[in-house]
């Protein structure tokens, strides 16, 4: 009888320990990113190397949480950067800020 009551603890307490797992790897996260403001910005669409001709091919709008995004990052629909070569290598997916340009010449 003591063996059936102790099987019994330790599946209740396997369930328990289960549910605990799946909230706190799933529901946690899910919640957390629900409460993201996501805001449009310009990424990589590909690596690109140091002096790279910036491009529609080379670049894509992505989002970002607001919390990340400050007035360095080149905003989507931006024409002034068609054209300009990169001071910084980017990899995939990186979000474009105007330091990452090099300075045009006047």
């Amino acid at each position: 009888m003591a063996t059936l009551v102790r099987g019994f603890v330790l599946l209740l307490l396997a369930g328990w320990l289960g549910w605990l797992a799946y909230t706190t790897a799933w529901e946690r996260p899910k919640r957390l990113r629900a409460q993201w403001h996501l805001v449009p910005a310009v990424v990589a669409t590909r690596d690109l190397p140091v002096g790279a001709r910036l491009g529609p091919d080379a670049l894509e709008t992505s989002t970002l949480p607001d919390a990340v995004v400050t007035k360095s990052l080149v905003s989507p629909g931006n024409r002034r950067i068609d054209g300009q070569a990169l001071a910084v290598a980017l990899k995939t997916g990186d979000p474009l800020h105007w330091q990452d340009l090099v300075p045009c010449r006047a």
